[in-house]
């Protein structure tokens, strides 16, 4: 079978993309709405039994929604290979057809997730000129099929391959329309504004008594208070004074190291 062999017919992804939707939709998620999560969590979490069980209801109702949206998309979903492009239609609220002339096609990858490799299916990922990322991705085709588009891309001579078990490798740097450095990265770091929201929804989860009262508790258990107060007592309003500053100064200077990394671990290599 050729790509050109299926030229009039539009495909249907296998339903096991529905997976691999789903992990996306987590993941897009996740990083797009994080903070407003943990936010909206730590409050949920700091009141009553109600609205702790409220939690684990909005927990139950968001994996269904999501559940529900992968399967929509992958209804949805279709694509078509012409003699000289690619076809595709995706989308549930916003609805997508896009065109890809083999001529745009820079990069051709095949990964073969877990849960796709017992069924012999794979997802074909296809870089474009002027895209700094991926702008069409075939999850749940068959991997023969995927290695004969890639063939048949390759045959176009007009782009260099990775490799099929790489993704965004290989191309020229001179195509790359952003890059970030360690430098830029690091500055992202310092400004971004995540840690914040953490410290909001700690002061959520705890400003309540019900959370606070057993954590001063278990700390009373383990700490010698006493002794503690004694040793505050005896260095003085100055010394006070200035351990409170270096405790301040630490905490910052701590968060700022959490964020810098976090933001090292997310864009390293950004391009």
């Amino acid at each position: 079978m050729t790509a050109n062999d299926q030229s009039t017919d539009w495909h249907r992804i296998s339903p096991v993309s529905v997976v691999f939707f789903l992990f996306r939709t987590v993941r897009e998620v996740a990083f797009n709405s994080l903070p407003a999560i943990i936010v909206l969590f730590a409050f949920l979490a700091s009141g009553g039994p109600g609205r702790k069980a409220m939690v684990g209801g909005l927990l139950g109702l968001a994996l269904v929604a999501a559940v529900g949206f992968s399967v929509l998309h992958w209804l949805r979903f279709r694509f078509r290979v012409s003699p000289d492009r690619v076809l595709v239609r995706s989308g549930v609220i916003q609805r997508e057809e896009l065109e890809i002339d083999f001529g745009r096609i820079q990069n051709v990858s095949i990964r073969e997730p877990f849960y796709m490799r017992p069924f012999s299916l794979a997802i074909l990922g296809i870089d474009t000129a002027g895209s700094s990322q991926k702008e069409i991705q075939l999850g749940g085709i068959e991997k023969r099929f995927a290695l004969v588009l890639k063939e048949t891309f390759l045959k176009a001579g007009r782009y260099e391959s990775p490799g099929s078990a790489q993704e965004g490798e290989g191309t020229d740097s001179d195509s790359a329309l952003l890059t970030r450095d360690a430098r830029d990265i690091v500055i992202y770091g310092l400004t971004v504004n995540f840690l914040l929201w953490v410290l909001i929804a700690l002061g959520l989860l705890f400003g309540g008594g019900e959370n606070t009262e057993p954590m001063l508790n278990w700390l009373a258990e383990r700490v010698q208070i006493e002794q503690l107060v004694a040793s505050l007592e005896g260095i003085g309003p100055t010394g006070l004074s200035m351990l409170a500053v270096g405790a301040v100064f630490a905490t910052l200077t701590l968060l700022s190291l959490l964020s810098v990394l976090g933001a090292l671990y997310r864009y390293h290599g950004y391009r």
